[in-house]
Formats: structure tokens, C-alpha cells, sequence
């Protein structure tokens, strides 16, 4: 398999396992009080267009050749980031609750 596959291989895995986390998460977002719904709506709405962002992406790498994929990742990476900080933010508004 060449490097380029693993790459998709290795994206396409690891965003397979933060839909998990951002699927149990929206849960607790559609289960919180009124009071603090809209603010959780929104940053889950950050979560999401950062998640969109890396499967958009993603295609681009499987339509790229394997010169250009350095230069996507780099921003895929970029982006991993924000979406992990989008996530820990909103993940922490539950954690406080208790």
C-alpha cells in the first residue's frame, strides 16, 4: 500500500473516531437545560464545520497526487487541532456541571 493510501486510510480512521465522540457529545448537547442550549448549539455548530472541513479535506487528498498531499497535510493537521480545541471547550461546559 503506498503512503499515500495509508494516509487516507489513517484520516479516514481517525475521523470515523471523533464522529464517535462528537455523536455522544451532540446527545448531551440536545439533552441540556434550556439555559445554556443556545451557547452549546453554537459551539457544537464550530465542532461540526471544523469536522466538515476535515472530510472535505480528506477528498481532496484522494483526488491529489501523492506530491501534493504534504502541503494538505499540513493544513488537515491545522485543522485536527482546531477541531480537537472546539471539542475540549464544548466537552468542558459538561464537565463543570458536575
Amino acid at each position: 500500500m503506498s503512503s499515500h493510501k495509508k494516509l487516507i486510510k489513517k484520516l479516514s480512521k481517525t475521523l470515523e473516531e471523533w464522529d464517535y465522540q462528537i455523536d455522544r457529545l451532540e446527545h448531551r448537547v440536545q439533552g441540556a437545560p434550556a439555559e445554556v442550549k443556545s451557547k452549546l448549539d453554537e459551539k457544537m455548530k464550530s465542532v461540526q464545520k471544523y469536522k466538515e472541513i476535515i472530510k472535505d479535506k480528506i477528498g481532496e487528498v484522494e483526488k491529489t497526487s501523492s506530491a501534493a498531499v504534504d502541503d494538505l497535510n499540513k493544513t488537515i493537521d491545522d485543522t485536527w487541532a482546531s477541531l480537537k480545541t472546539a471539542y475540549d471547550d464544548l466537552k468542558s461546559e459538561f464537565k463543570s456541571d458536575k
